[in-house]
């Protein structure tokens, strides 16, 4: 059976540069200019990250190659120092021990026979102390030939890298003529890559394979205390007044959960590195998200603050934010997902009281608040969505687990929630 091809998760920087790359090229720059809304060049950009690995697999020799080189250097840099340093060691104390030792036993025999006492004990003592010494001298050349082909080895390093280096880029540049240019392209020559009208309605809550039945419609009254939701609760997003809030403020946070243990003592509180993220969705599919490395949609109306390394410290405020202003959001959008995962791979069992907060930005009122209660050895977590229906916008709490280091990993996770 084929083993179909998978990019992996730290190249897809460099998928993304390539991409990025591609998209500035002279012919797809020119074709995505015809769309002044911006619309088409998030379309083309998100298709191509979902569809990373196909893309990729165009230039999967050239991947082959590099991956080849790069893991024995990886091993060169990281593994053998540990196990050097050990053989270093035993190099060393081995020859010293042993002529210690046999220095010893030869003066106490030597001392015994000169003193004609005990002359069966002088004599072992002897024997033993030349058989020590033996063993010193010939540990003592095997380190030295060791130290010899450790040096030889080592004229050979610097070129390692230069390699890798060089087999890197040739992967690049086939990914960029082999898969992303004809890849665009194709996608440039579909009709369904034209602005996108708005979507079907959303489906109901019966139609939610996962989430239970909602209870009654809050709505968000801008001078009252905040409402504590439940997974799956919504809440319409109107003002006390009647009128439509303008722009809101998603905070999400977290804090790192206690340690236990010794080793607790010695590292004190620890840091969780968790990204936030916003997924844009017309009729069901991505259209844009604004992450980390995309802090602004295309269309402007959703704004990352910054990605936050150190979060988790416990202080309880908002670790990351994401702004969306409501007026600009583009008609054909109809929901914004909310999400939260660990590029590096922490779990949510190092998580405790994570949360997301809905806030009127315009005067800095909390409308709603969901946290989410226990851990677990998942990646991610779906945490909310806001969506536009008949009467304006409203906002769901969600709280479903996933796994996933990237947005594409966590789609099929979101999409019975859409």
């Amino acid at each position: 059976m084929t083993v179909p091809f998978r990019l992996r998760h730290q190249d897809r920087p460099d998928f993304e540069a390539v991409l990025h790359l591609a998209l500035n090229t002279p012919d797809i720059r020119s074709a995505l200019g015809a769309d002044p809304t911006g619309r088409t060049s998030a379309r083309l950009r998100l298709r191509a990250l979902t569809d990373a690995d196909e893309i990729a697999a165009a230039s999967q020799d050239e991947y082959a190659t590099y991956l080849a080189l790069h893991a024995p250097a990886h091993e060169s840099g990281d593994d053998r120092p540990a196990s050097s340093s050990v053989l270093s060691a035993l190099a060393v104390l081995t020859p010293a021990v042993a002529a210690t030792a046999a220095a010893a036993l030869l003066v106490l025999g030597y001392a015994l026979r000169l003193a004609d006492a005990r002359r069966s004990l002088a004599a072992s003592l002897v024997t033993a102390g030349w058989i020590l010494a033996l063993i010193g001298a010939v540990s003592a050349l095997i380190a030295l030939v060791a130290v010899l082909t450790q040096a030889v080895r080592r004229q050979g390093g610097p070129a390692r890298p230069a390699r890798v280096e060089q087999a890197r880029l040739e992967w690049q540049r086939a990914l960029l003529a082999q898969g992303m240019l004809p890849r665009l392209r194709h996608y440039l020559s579909e009709t369904n890559l034209g602005p996108a009208a708005p979507g079907p309605a959303p489906p109901t809550e019966d139609d939610l394979p996962h989430a239970r039945r909602q209870s009654p419609p809050h709505h968000a009254r801008g001078s009252r205390m905040s409402i504590n939701l439940n997974k799956g609760q919504q809440i319409s997003l109107q003002k006390a007044d009647g009128n439509a809030l303008t722009t809101v403020r998603m905070g999400l946070g977290w804090q790192a959960a206690p340690r236990k243990g010794f080793l607790a003592k010695l590292t004190g509180g620890g840091e969780i590195d968790l990204d936030a993220s916003a997924i844009l969705f017309a009729g069901g599919k991505p259209v844009d998200v604004v992450f980390f490395q995309h802090l602004t949609s295309d269309d402007g109306s959703v704004r990352h603050t910054g990605d936050n390394l150190t979060g988790g410290a416990g202080t309880g405020g908002d670790d990351e934010s994401i702004l969306v202003d409501l007026t600009r959001v583009p008609t054909h959008v109809d929901q914004i997902v909310f999400t939260v995962n660990s590029f590096t791979g922490q779990t949510f069992a190092e998580v405790q009281n994570a949360f997301c907060r809905l806030v009127d930005e315009t005067n800095g009122t909390e409308l709603a608040r969901y946290t989410l209660t226990g851990g677990g050895r998942h990646t991610a977590q779906i945490m909310a969505k806001v969506r536009r229906g008949p009467g304006g916008w409203q906002m769901q709490a969600i709280g479903e687990p996933s796994t996933g280091r990237t947005f594409q990993d966590l789609l099929p996770t979101i999409t019975p929630y859409l």
